[in-house]
């Protein structure tokens, strides 16, 4: 693996400091929580160390403020990092206690001044505290492998069906985080959801604000940035991958993308929706560690996992949602992905971790 950015997929676990002090060990465990997926790969989060504990916060100069008005997106993207550090931690022989919204039950994420560095992004959203004495099961060092595996993988699938145990097995595993995960086999079901795939392409890319924000985020493949999506993640070449911001601000490519994204819809091996049974800031959170146990869960099965969150960013297809699921009240549809066994891809580049640490 080369190339800017990528440096900090290379992480061994032969490297973690185990005769360093707390705050070395705890720098080592965060290199595995940075690898977590976010929107857009945006990476909206900021920790603090402190004494023998981590805290995480927003990074609100991350926020997408089109297609994620209520910054609901971003704290299930800092829960998913929250997730990756606790398997880490218990890779290692920790027990990570995580207490929410620490200073304040509800949602404090003022925007920061352009360029601020430091712990400026209003309450903690968690605060996590380590205790040794953990022996790590079977189950936590199949996921902790699969933390420098996982990508999103935009490619096509092959046909094959996921075996009905690990469905099951992904199910009880976001429940023990406070969500659920329903499955959406082929059939009306699955058509009407694929259907809300393609009004949701339609309706952000008619958007030129919303259009001009995901340009903002794209990449070209030498792009030596540490963020944002190149275009290697969509199949582009090094030509295409240049012209992409221009297009995607440019022309409402809502129908065509509309159509391509229903069709991985409806030909998905599984179709996923993960929620929560209500939708607070809380619930986002536990969106966010339960997509950790997920994704990774699946990842160490080989099965790869892709992101159709446009029934879910759209405010009156969300409200559809439910009731097309049979889950009218059981809760709030948070994410909607694809699933299935699919070639190998490249990772996206990520920031490495001193620019993740708040500066005080």
């Amino acid at each position: 693996m080369s190339g800017k950015g990528l440096e900090p997929w290379q992480v061994k676990e032969s490297d973690f400091p185990g005769r360093g002090n707390t705050q070395d060990r705890l720098r080592f465990l965060l290199r595995y929580a940075i690898l977590a997926p976010s929107g857009h790969n945006s990476q909206p989060w900021v920790f603090r160390i402190q004494d023998d504990a981590i805290e995480l916060a927003a990074d609100v100069r991350r926020d997408l403020p089109v297609v994620d008005p209520n910054r609901r997106e971003l704290v299930i993207s800092c829960g998913a990092a929250l997730g990756f550090l606790r398997i880490a931690a218990h890779r290692f022989g920790y027990h990570a206690k995580v207490v929410p919204f620490p200073d304040s039950p509800t949602l404090d994420l003022p925007r920061q001044t352009p360029g601020s560095r430091g712990w400026g992004s209003g309450a903690a959203l968690a605060r996590v505290s380590f205790r040794q004495g953990v022996l790590p099961s079977s189950d936590d060092q199949a996921l902790f492998k699969a933390t420098t595996l996982r990508r999103t993988n935009r490619m096509p699938y092959d046909e094959r069906l996921l075996p009905p145990s690990l469905l099951q097995g992904l199910a009880q595993a976001a429940s023990a985080e406070g969500a659920w995960l329903q499955f959406v086999p082929k059939g009306e079901r699955r058509d009407r959801i694929a259907e809300m795939v393609e009004q949701g392409s339609r309706a952000l890319a008619g958007d030129p604000k919303f259009r001009r924000e995901l340009a903002a985020w794209i990449r070209s493949n030498w792009s030596g940035k540490r963020d944002g999506m190149p275009g290697y993640a969509f199949g582009a070449g090094m030509p295409r991958s240049f012209a992409m911001p221009f297009l995607i601000r440019t022309f409402d490519w809502g129908k065509t993308q509309g159509t391509a994204a229903m069709d991985l819809a409806l030909a998905a091996p599984e179709l996923a929706v993960l929620g929560t049974p209500s939708d607070t800031p809380q619930d986002w959170l536990k969106t966010g560690q339960a997509l950790s146990q997920v994704l990774l869960r699946a990842r160490a099965a080989d099965v790869s996992a892709h992101f159709l969150n446009q029934p879910v960013q759209v405010p009156d297809l969300r409200a559809r949602l439910p009731d097309l699921l049979g889950r009218l009240s059981a809760g709030c549809p948070q994410l909607v992905f694809r699933m299935g066994f699919a070639r190998e891809v490249r990772p996206t580049p990520r920031r490495r971790l001193d620019e993740v640490l708040a500066k005080e």
